[in-house]
């Protein structure tokens, strides 16, 4: 078992809940459904991104992003705000 330091390395390893990719994307939204609605919704319109993640097995009703859906998503969006400023830090 791995025990990492911060719950944003963990973010950047294994499979992670989508509504905590969600928030990450959308931190100003209180509420994390509602920051899933927003996220979801995002990716409904960008066409390219969701043919990409829709290949590799995104659905709207996933509960979780792979590894590589995550690897997608920062492609297509960048790292979300609060994982760069983390990894800038921790240089």
């Amino acid at each position: 078992m791995t025990i990492y330091s911060s719950k944003f390395e963990t973010i950047l390893t294994g499979c992670q809940r989508l509504s905590v990719v969600a928030s990450l994307y959308f931190p100003n939204y209180s509420k994390s459904h509602i920051a899933k609605q927003m996220f979801l919704a995002k990716i409904a319109e960008d066409k390219v991104l969701y043919s990409k993640l829709t290949e590799i097995g995104f659905l709207n009703e996933n509960q979780f992003i792979t590894p590589n859906q995550m690897t997608l998503l920062f492609e297509h969006w960048g790292v979300p705000d609060a994982i760069s400023q983390w990894m800038k830090a921790k240089r």
